[in-house]
């Protein structure tokens, strides 16, 4: 009801008729950056994104339909005036685009034609810098190509504008002057400087004054914002207080200005945790809706929610979210902080699974419908073995090694797991369940020992988990929201709470330190990174090494990132990403150079983080496997089953040795083998090198070995357990900032455009996908033919999930 009041309150001060020309409401050459920014200075049309749109209506004049509009769609601008009045008529026209050449150095241009008169329209240029959070500057020239009106060439305009804000964006204090020149009148004879007051009293209220020196013209302005609408009207008036012009004016923005009737206070944020947790942004795709969200998203929703005074409470909907070992350990992390504020944490589902049950027994109370499920069961590694398979259709496979824990290509050797593998397999497992474990015992206060019991016992029907206390009470979802209502409280979907980010009026601040963040994702190939056939990321040493390049030379970056979520793959394309990271961190271009591992960072994947200064893990990261491993698939027996045959020509002894239609010769299989065995040696002194070890050292927990994060550190292998938000603290230290200071993040590389997405859409549309378990077991199979050939592999053995 109030915003209604308020609503038609402005309408009223709005009036409905014209004065000559569209009046625009307060502007400044360095202040303006809305959509009236094409007319008053075109470089602030780049200064932030969103959509936003002016509807100008003049009064006190003899007509009652003259009409203005401004909109502005992110860096586009357009103006138009619709003139009709006694005294003129006309249809003025502006387009305008404005580009950051930085964050904080901005370029403009403007055109602008007429309709229904004989004038021609004018080229303007414009300039803006915002180098600290208190001070902005404008320039703009205006009429650049000399137009003629009403048979008269016009010169040149020049104006120039500067900005302070001594208490942030709650008061600005401009000046702008005018540089103009007629017949009468040189460059800088009349200025008449205009001195402007903006001021933000309270959340929604603005309140504008200006004066101009030498005219002694006043004006005033006053705005109310609520949400997405504002509402304003400008007067100008003489030193006589005698009214020359008004503008009532309504402003409508995708982002929503904060003011004081939203939003409520005691309020419960109920969010869904579903879908895929990723780490960087899916590539937009006509033909793959994508649910879920990136790690980095929710982690700063709920920090928000804990940073957010209004915000009493957090009520998580369990749905099975797609979330690996390591990301969860960030999430819980992230919980536990929101937490530590005293907020009530709640969890509810419709059934628990366990990855769903690890991050919800953090909570202060677990719910759960009437006849749901906590899938609590423990951990499981099935391994999968093609050679039975492989002997039937005639397929043969060489594996050359080093260490009985490289084992890569067990599943194309044996018929079962070897005693090696088995011995990782249990090591790991034990690693994962003891982490299982400690962490639900933690959450809600239970010793180990009953934990295991609880997951041999396990899983529970609804009834069962409340008798064993893994849930304190069995509820409808709607029960639950009516009982939170009734104690107060305001619930507020994440859909609502975050259906508009909110206008940016701060400034920017140079003095930020800016952070690269390297998103290196998937198998290690060559070339340039992409999707593969099973729908993983590719990670292509041609991209990846491009962009640790770039950032080291960008002298606007302060320190790099690079959070690494890899199994390995070529060997080659391993060494040339591990080169980049090298040269930023020995090199004259030396940067701050921080690894956070991901879910897993083995084999190449540890071989491209170890030459990082620090190398951070979460204790549920899988990584290691040091080794290297070449494999070479023989399809002769297949090919005489079904009748197909080849005939070879060739020069050279050896030209044919890696044709599918032969095995390696006995010779053959020992020149490969000592080839990894050299390249396996200079892995090893390279990891003794960065981590300052010996090799032989190095050898003990190599092998082709495979560990958690937390057994990494206790072998010297990583640093610190810990994720992206350790990274961050770290950078924050080496550059000499606060903790928690901003930084200024560049997330690279760079996504592929909407046509190159579009068009790899329009292949991968002629693939029907397989069965998911069908795609995970022919994976490993899959990534080893990727990178097949003469090279070396650096590929960890198996993929492990949680469940």
């Amino acid at each position: 009801m109030r915003k209604l009041l308020v609503f038609l309150l402005l309408l009223i001060l709005a009036g409905s008729t014209w004065a000559q020309g569209i009046t625009l409401p307060s502007t400044s050459i360095a202040v303006t950056d809305n959509a009236l920014s094409t007319r008053v200075n075109p470089a602030w049309l780049g200064a932030r994104s969103g959509v936003e749109a002016f509807f100008l209506v003049p009064y006190d004049s003899t007509g009652d339909e003259d009409f203005g509009l401004a909109v502005k769609l992110g860096p586009l601008g357009f103006t138009g005036d619709w003139v009709t009045n006694d005294q003129q008529q006309f249809n003025r026209y502006e387009i305008g685009l404005g580009l950051p050449f930085s964050r904080f150095f901005h370029f403009g241009v403007s055109k602008s034609w007429y309709r229904a008169v004989d004038w021609e329209g004018s080229w303007n240029l414009g300039l803006g810098f915002r180098p600290l959070p208190f001070i902005s500057a404008g320039a703009v020239a205006y009429d650049l190509n000399r137009p003629l009106r009403e048979g008269v060439e016009l010169y040149p305009t020049y104006g120039a504008g500067l900005a302070v804000r001594p208490f942030g964006y709650r008061l600005t204090l401009s000046g702008d002057l005018l540089f103009t020149k007629s017949t009468t009148h040189d460059y800088g004879d009349e200025l008449d400087p205009l001195l402007r007051l903006e001021a933000v009293p309270i959340d929604g209220l603005r309140l504008t004054g200006e004066y101009r020196t030498d005219s002694q013209i006043f004006a005033a302005g006053l705005s109310l914002a609520i949400d997405n609408v504002t509402l304003g009207n400008y007067r100008r008036m003489n030193e006589n207080g005698d009214h020359l012009a008004s503008v009532g004016y309504l402003h409508l923005t995708s982002d929503r200005f904060r003011n004081f009737f939203s939003p409520p206070d005691h309020q419960i944020v109920e969010m869904t945790l579903e879908g895929e947790i990723r780490e960087t942004e899916a590539p937009f795709s006509f033909f793959r809706p994508m649910s879920g969200m990136t790690l980095r998203q929710l982690r700063r929703q709920i920090q928000e929610y804990a940073d957010d005074p209004k915000v009493d409470g957090l009520l998580i909907n369990f749905n099975n979210p797609d979330i690996g070992w390591a990301q969860m350990q960030q999430v819980r992390r992230s919980l536990e902080d929101f937490k530590a504020t005293g907020k009530k944490l709640m969890a509810w589902s419709e059934s628990y699974s366990q990855r769903d049950y690890y991050l919800a027994s953090l909570c202060d109370e677990i719910y759960l419908l009437p006849v749901g499920m906590v899938d609590l069961h423990g951990l499981l590694a099935e391994l999968s073995y093609w050679k039975g398979t492989m002997d039937k259709l005639g397929i043969g496979a060489q594996v050359a090694r080093v260490g009985d824990y490289k084992t890569a290509g067990n599943s194309f050797l044996y018929y079962d797991t070897p005693e090696a593998e088995a011995e990782m397999i249990n090591w790991l497992l034990d690693g994962l369940y003891d982490q299982l474990v400690s962490e639900i015992a933690a959450g809600r206060n239970w010793e180990p020992d009953t934990v295991k019991a609880l997951i041999d016992r396990g899983p529970y029907f609804a009834q069962w988990a409340v008798d064993d206390g893994l849930v304190d009470s069995l509820v409808h979802h709607d029960v639950l929201k009516e009982r939170l209502e009734d104690q107060d409280y305001i619930m507020t979907s994440d859909e609502a709470y975050w259906r508009t980010g909110y206008y940016q009026e701060e400034w920017p601040d140079m003095r930020i330190p800016k952070v690269a963040v390297i998103y290196a994702e998937g198998a290690i190939v060559s070339g340039e990174s992409s999707q593969e056939l099973f729908g993983g990321a590719l990670m292509g040493a041609e991209t990846i090494a491009g962009a640790i390049r770039k950032a080291r030379e960008d002298g606007s970056v302060d320190a790099i990132i690079m959070r690494v979520d890899s199994p390995g793959g070529s060997g080659i394309a391993s060494e040339i990403i591990y080169r980049e990271v090298v040269r930023t961190t020995t090199g004259k271009n030396r940067k701050p150079f921080i690894v956070s591992m991901g879910n897993v960072a083995a084999s190449g994947g540890y071989y491209i983080a170890m030459g990082a200064d620090t190398v951070i893990a979460e204790p549920g990261t899988i990584t290691g496997s040091i080794g290297v491993i070449a494999l070479k698939p023989n399809l002769d027996g297949l090919y005489d089953k079904i009748g197909y045959n080849t005939h070879i020509f060739k020069r050279g002894e050896h030209a044919d040795a890696f044709t599918l239609s032969r095995p390696f010769d006995e010779e053959e299989l020992a020149l490969l083998q000592d080839g990894i065995e050299e390249f396996y040696d200079d892995f090893i002194t390279r990891v003794a090198q960065e981590r300052d070890l010996t090799k032989e050292a190095v050898d003990d927990v190599a092998r082709g070995r495979v560990w958690t994060g937390q057994q990494a550190q206790e072998r010297q292998l990583v640093d610190l357990m810990g994720g992206m938000d350790l990274a961050f603290e770290i950078v924050r230290g080496q550059l000499g900032v606060e903790s928690g200071a901003a930084l200024d993040l560049k997330v690279m590389p760079e996504q592929k455009g909407f046509f190159d997405t579009a068009l790899g859409d329009l292949v991968r549309l002629k693939q029907r996908p397989l069965p998911k378990d069908i795609r995970q077991a022919l994976e490993p199979l899959y990534l080893a033919l990727q990178v097949y050939g003469s090279e070396p592999l650096m590929l960890m053995p198996y993929k492990l999930e949680v469940k």
